[in-house]
């Protein structure tokens, strides 16, 4: 984060947009570290672990970390509803409640809470939709967790006006902050480098969106287009720490990495790389002779004679052994072992090879073996609900220009965990609650953990009994039908006809 005056923001220019660009540089540079780490390449064509030499081992627990916490926290999507608006609730409650229920003008203002949430819920369900707000979940935690930070951009598209958010890369992007209390965000700057190798920099502001490119001379102004969502159409996400999900657990990951090597070495020098010695013999013939001609040194080709004699006799005064390294591997695998415990404690995330997870078959136990990345997540939450509830702010504001009063303070985001559960008493358990009238019928479908969209399946659900109600409807009306017989008795159509009259 960036902290700067809106003013001293706004004077930026493409004389000095570079120097905006240095002040994100140390962040950038921190979160491209910490995502080389993650992924373990040199080149993004090459294998995972291929060094200058490839010969090193690697044991990648950065991606394991980042893949198991982005999973567990990001794996099921949010769930934004909207509950009844708050300007509407001091008409339903206390002396005008009662004041209203006796006027019969009660029934109008639940009818008007309804249309408004209905109407504000299917706003936000189109616009979820339209964005694949599930996958892009997904990767703003997976950022957060491997850099420490993730950002979104919102727009309108020209040509279908849709509104779209978008996630930055956050190893090119950094937050632009002023000097409040707390921080307000007021801005964003991002900076790469395109494919001609020249430096790009953005400024996005709340008024304008600024695209430098650099030039023989300096920076050039490619693009200048207005902005006019009320706001810096920016989310940002970032750890108020500045530390990723297995920056903890780093030394025990180097040290684990190294003993593995070690190992490794060690186990190839006496397979094959194992040096013979040779003891209870003189020294009679030196080993390279001078050439008279040219002066050069070569190995005496006596001396090689004599060696390959004397590694074939044998004779009580010659000893022959492999020099060889001895390994304590109960030792080490203890030790390593221990450093296992240690990364995954410090990181969070559970244990995969411990016994004791792979036996928890009870709710409670699970947790238990989770409490430590709920503990991690608390913060992310936090970050996470506050950040998407700016989102749809900015997006709320764009809305109510069509002539729309929503209030983004009605939405309320739900976080889901993507845990392993029993689905047979997950969908038990959501039967049970909504017979009980405790909970509503999306929260039930919700909590059945179906891979199901819960209002989707309500609407269709609703569509099926709309339409057997029709049909019964038609057969009924069918079967009450007279049956049209050309020979009709003529004194009971006389009585139809008096009965009518």
């Amino acid at each position: 984060m960036i902290q700067l005056t809106k003013k001293k923001l706004d004077q930026y220019d493409q004389r000095t947009i570079g120097e905006l660009a240095e002040l994100a540089a140390p962040a950038l540079r921190h979160r491209q570290a910490c995502w080389r780490r993650v992924i373990r390449k040199y080149d993004p064509n090459t294998f995972m672990g291929n060094n200058e030499t490839g010969e090193r081992v690697i044991i990648p627990f950065e991606y394991y970390i980042v893949k198991m916490f982005s999973g567990y926290v990001g794996g099921k999507a949010p769930m934004y509803n909207v509950a009844p608006p708050s300007d509407t609730n001091i008409y339903s409650t206390g002396i005008l409640g009662r004041i209203n229920k006796r006027l019969g003008t009660g029934k109008a203002i639940d009818r008007k809470k309804q249309e408004y949430i209905e109407e504000y819920q299917a706003q936000i369900s189109r616009i979820q939709k339209y964005n694949d707000d599930a996958s892009l979940f997904f990767q703003v935690v997976k950022s957060y967790a491997a850099t420490n930070a993730a950002f979104l951009y919102i727009f309108q598209e020209e040509n279908t006006q849709e509104i779209r958010y978008v996630l930055f890369d956050s190893q090119q992007t950094e937050s632009i902050c002023d000097e409040s209390t707390p921080p307000q965000l007021i801005g964003a700057v991002r900076t790469w480098v395109n494919s001609d190798k020249r430096q790009v920099i953005e400024k996005i502001t709340a008024e304008r969106y600024q695209q430098y490119i650099q030039g023989k001379t300096g920076f050039e102004l490619e693009k200048d287009e207005p902005l006019a969502w009320g706001d810096a159409p920016i989310v940002a996400f970032e750890n108020p720490d500045c530390v990723t999900v297995f920056e903890p657990s780093l030394g025990e990951i180097e040290a684990y990495e190294e003993s593995e090597n070690n190992v490794k070495n060690m186990t190839q020098y006496n397979d094959s790389d194992a040096k013979l010695l040779i003891s209870g013999y003189s020294d009679p013939l030196p080993p390279m002779t001078q050439e008279t001609e040219t002066g050069e040194y070569r190995k005496s080709p006596e001396r090689e004679a004599f060696e390959k004699a004397l590694i074939k006799a044998r004779t009580l005064f010659v000893g022959q052994d492999g020099l060889l390294k001895d390994i304590s591997y109960d030792g080490i695998l203890a030790v390593q072992a221990r450093r296992h415990d240690n990364i995954t404690m410090l990181s969070g995330v559970p244990n995969m090879t411990d016994e004791a997870f792979s036996n928890a078959d009870n709710a409670s136990a699970l947790g238990y073996k989770l409490y430590a990345m709920d503990q991690y997540a608390a913060d992310l939450d936090r970050e996470l609900k506050k950040g998407y509830l700016r989102l749809w702010e900015i997006i709320t504001n764009r809305l109510n220009l069509i002539d729309k009063r929503y209030n983004f303070r009605d939405i309320q985001i739900t976080l889901q965990r993507n845990i392993p559960t029993d689905k047979d008493k997950s969908i038990a358990r959501g039967i049970s609650l909504f017979k009980s009238g405790a909970v509503s019928q999306e929260t039930a479908i919700n909590e059945m953990q179906i891979e199901v969209d819960a209002k989707d399946e309500i609407e269709r659900v609703k569509a099926e009994k709309d339409a057997e109600y029709t049909e019964a409807i038609q057969r009924g009306e069918q079967q009450e039908m007279p049956i049209n017989n050309s020979e009709t008795d003529p004194e009971s159509e006389r009585s139809n006809d008096r009965s009518n009259v």
